[in-house]
């Protein structure tokens, strides 16, 4: 019985599927681990170009990962400023109104 699991184990698809299953959340490690998986000359033609596909997805994905955070870093950013700005503004306005109006004028300008 031992034997036959050890056998298993060797078995290139279980090697690839335990690579799969281990990185599944980190497409950045899961790259690393299927490059590893792919240097290893002894993988069936069939296992590995499934290796391949899925280190293709797994690159494209982290790439699409990295500019989801970029694109997500540059939001907050410019909340940021458009908050800073918003408080500027309003500080400008609270200043407007605590100076003193010219004489003879009340609420508008008259001509």
């Amino acid at each position: 019985m031992h034997q036959r699991w050890q056998a298993y184990e060797a078995c290139d698809s279980y090697r690839l599927l335990r690579v799969l299953r281990a990185n599944r959340g980190d497409p950045g490690r899961l790259a690393i681990e299927l490059d590893k998986l792919l240097a290893d000359k002894s993988l069936s033609p069939a296992s590995a170009a499934l290796a391949r596909l899925q280190l293709r997805q797994a690159q494209a994905q982290f790439r699409l990962q990295d500019q989801s955070d970029r694109q997500q870093q540059q939001l907050r950013d410019q909340q940021k400023r458009i908050d800073d700005q918003a408080a500027k503004l309003d500080a400008l306005r609270r200043l407007e109104l605590d100076l003193p109006k010219p004489n003879g004028l009340s609420g508008g300008s008259k001509r």
